[in-house]
């Protein structure tokens, strides 16, 4: 890999696992379905160049923003609003790759092996055994919505592999689009006056939101997805795992949150089951594509 392209993967892992801190300050401030909101409307000016309508596709475009965008994210951000600690819903975060194992044998028939299945197994499990540390009693209900998040975002994924011929920033664009509507209307609902009075959040607020619209969606989803179609699946994938990582290290030094040995080794044991799944399916997509260039061939 090119040293300039490798260092942009790490840029990657530090926009989505750095996401963490902006997201949790800007929710201190403002409530989560309008900070969500707020997000989206950043998002869709920032790709709004890229917009396009997508004939025949529109009906899975807007499912995928309804589950992607609107679901995953009023959830999570209700998630980040009541934690004080974020390093363990950063490792939470996570579990959208076994899920999205999971999701993809139900939905799409897929087949795997038995140490994906140990990896899965592995995922849960380090979850599970942090979130009973003494000081994650107060914090299993938003570390039981973090999950809830990356089931849907899992679910998101799932279905965006069934979409051809739309590019990443269109897709975010669109998912902006569908997630704006739902979401203001909840927050109009659940959190009344908070829209109607945006004019008085500080502006660091916005700040956080744009940080978090502009480098987590668009330089994360867009960039891993272009460098994607440069390098196989197996170079690039792994070193996605350094994103939370990077998650839990900022949230232990700019939030404050708490790290206990219980919470590592429980991180450690899902990262190692997270590890083994993207290895495994990162290799089994490598050699599908190898077939398929023998099949052209």
């Amino acid at each position: 890999m090119k040293p300039l392209h490798f260092a942009f993967l790490m840029l990657i892992n530090v926009a989505w696992g750095f996401n963490i801190v902006p997201v949790k300050l800007a929710l201190n401030e403002l409530s989560p379905l309008a900070a969500g909101s707020v997000r989206f409307f950043f998002l869709l000016v920032l790709c709004l160049p890229a917009l396009r309508w997508v004939p025949g596709r529109m009906g899975q475009i807007i499912s995928i923003g309804l589950v992607m965008g609107a679901l995953q994210f009023s959830v999570m951000n209700i998630a980040f609003s009541m934690a004080t600690n974020m390093s363990a819903l950063a490792i939470a975060g996570q579990l959208a790759v076994p899920f999205g194992v999971i999701l993809a044998i139900a939905l799409l028939g897929e087949r795997i092996r038995w140490i994906r299945a140990l990896g899965i197994v592995m995922a849960f499990s380090g979850v599970a055994y942090l979130s009973f540390d003494p000081h994650m009693f107060d914090e299993r209900l938003p570390l039981g919505l973090a999950c809830l998040a990356s089931f849907s975002g899992a679910l998101g994924t799932v279905m965006v592999r069934q979409l051809r011929g739309v590019s990443p920033l269109n897709l975010q664009a669109w998912i902006a689009i569908i997630s704006i509507p739902p979401m203001a209307v909840l927050s109009v609902v659940y959190e009344p006056g908070v829209l109607a009075n945006l004019q008085d959040v500080p502006m660091r607020v916005y700040g956080y939101l744009l940080f978090a619209a502009g480098f987590s969606s668009v330089v994360g989803h867009a960039g891993l997805a272009w460098l994607l179609q440069r390098y196989p699946v197996t170079v690039i994938t792994p070193f996605t795992l350094l994103s939370p990582l990077v998650g839990v290290a900022s949230s232990v030094w700019l939030l404050g949150s708490v790290l206990t040995s219980q919470m590592i080794i429980g991180a450690l044991i899902a990262m190692v089951g997270v590890g083994i799944i993207i290895w495994r399916g990162a290799k089994k997509e490598t050699e599908r594509e190898a077939v398929m260039v023998e099949k052209r061939a």
